[in-house]
């Protein structure tokens, strides 16, 4: 058959996206500096599309800011165990102009983090709180009953739960802090290894080693400020030279 010269149709593909809700504008902030500034983002999935697929990252954090990212899958990671989710790298490309004026705008009227502190033992306490105001902008606050009164529109950040120290409590205390409308990730520590399984078969983000390494400590505090509290997934169909919202 003759070549009548003309285009072939568009590829149609279909386009995955991930929408990230950020619990607070710090932790979009935090997810911004560990990882968006450096051209890549780890996001949770159970069933990732291909390494090489393009992809699109909607990311959302109060007070309703949305902003949009286009990037490449890298590669993937298959669950690990209960608790355990799989995921997927993503490899970002070059961010729409009005991205940068976005964090500029977050960063403008932050004034740091507030973090709970759960330590029974005054000397730990102190340690832990020191390693904490170093880390990061943010007030300490020490557990006491006062966490119960606490407004439900107060938001945390963060909790540190040093389970030794507190025992049964702790583990109370995790589980009234997940109840709260907006509730904090958790960094648990403990001696006991099976302590630190029972705190993430219970749903604490992160469980470490009692006491903690300075560096270990805030590679853990930093995953669970950078971690969405909300992922959602859907896609857009279009062609290989742009794409429409799928509606």
């Amino acid at each position: 058959m003759a070549d009548t010269g003309s285009p072939a149709p568009p590829t149609t593909i279909v386009i995955p996206v991930v929408e990230l809700g950020y619990r607070t504008a710090g932790a979009f902030l935090a997810s911004y500096v560990t990882q968006i500034s450096q051209g890549h983002i780890y996001v949770e999935h159970n069933a990732p599309p291909p390494v090489g697929s393009p992809i699109v990252l909607r990311l959302a954090a109060p007070p309703a800011t949305m902003t949009t990212l286009e990037g490449t899958v890298s590669f993937t990671k298959p669950p690990t165990g209960p608790g355990q989710p799989g995921g997927m790298g993503i490899a970002l490309g070059p961010p729409p102009e009005s991205f940068g004026a976005t964090v500029d705008r977050l960063s403008s009227s932050f004034t740091g983090y507030r973090v709970l502190l759960a330590a029974t033992e005054a000397a730990p306490r102190a340690i832990l709180g020191r390693y904490l105001r170093s880390m990061l902008t943010c007030t300490v606050i020490d557990h006491d009953a006062s966490i119960d009164r606490m407004r439900d529109d107060i938001v945390l950040d963060l909790a540190v739960i040093d389970l030794d120290s507190s025992g049964p409590r702790g583990r109370e205390l995790g589980e009234r802090l997940h109840q709260r409308p907006r509730p904090a990730p958790i960094v648990a520590l403990a001696q006991m290894e099976r302590d630190r399984a029972l705190a993430q078969r219970i749903g604490f983000d992160e469980a470490l080693r009692n006491p903690p390494a300075f560096a270990e400590l805030e590679a853990a505090v930093l995953r669970c400020l950078a971690r969405p509290a909300t992922t959602h997934h859907s896609t857009k169909y279009g062609t290989l030279k742009g794409y429409s919202a799928d509606d």
